[in-house]
């Protein structure tokens, strides 16, 4: 089941209730509309792999705990929300495949992601793409397949990314 909606300033009551939903879009329109926190519900629903939050931007940080409690998110949109510094458990989301977080302010996107073996498209703005290139191991950009900087100005990406056998260019 999907749940979309877009514009609400908090998640329904009683959607923990709703154990049947894979896809959650709860998008905002930026300019304080949307959502005033994290939905820290959504780790109450045990099948969900589509997170979109995108827009979000009062969005400033994660519930403590919240990403262990989403092991199965494949796919975390949070493009253009204002989230400083993802949790320390951010790696504990094994199946995460697909991670938007263009246009906020992360200082610590290459620790996040060390564990998340199974990233394999990334969408962030330039200037943090050069830092998460510089900063992050080898072992888990050999298996990032699309990076996205759309939107930056740019369609050249840095030259550290041209020894990536798996990158779609």
């Amino acid at each position: 089941m999907k749940l979309y909606t877009k514009y609400m300033t908090n998640i329904p009551h009683g959607i923990q209730r709703m154990t049947n939903i894979t896809h959650l879009y709860l998008r905002g329109l930026g300019g304080g509309v949307g959502l005033v926190e994290f939905p820290s519900a959504v780790a109450e629903l045990p099948n969900v792999t589509f997170l979109d939050l995108f827009g979000n931007d009062n969005i400033t940080f994660f519930p403590p705990g919240i990403c262990a409690r989403l092991k199965r998110l494949q796919t975390l949109k949070m493009g253009w929300c204002r989230v400083k510094s993802l949790p320390c458990d951010f790696s504990e989301m094994k199946q995460l495949q697909h991670l938007d977080v263009r246009d906020n302010p992360v200082d610590n996107l290459p620790v996040a992601v060390s564990g998340l073996t199974k990233l394999q498209h990334l969408a962030l703005d330039e200037h943090r793409l050069t830092e998460f290139i510089e900063q992050t191991s080898p072992h888990i950009l050999r298996n990032i397949q699309t990076i996205d900087n759309s939107g930056t100005g740019t369609s050249t990406l840095p030259p550290q990314l041209t020894n990536l056998h798996s990158l779609d260019t």
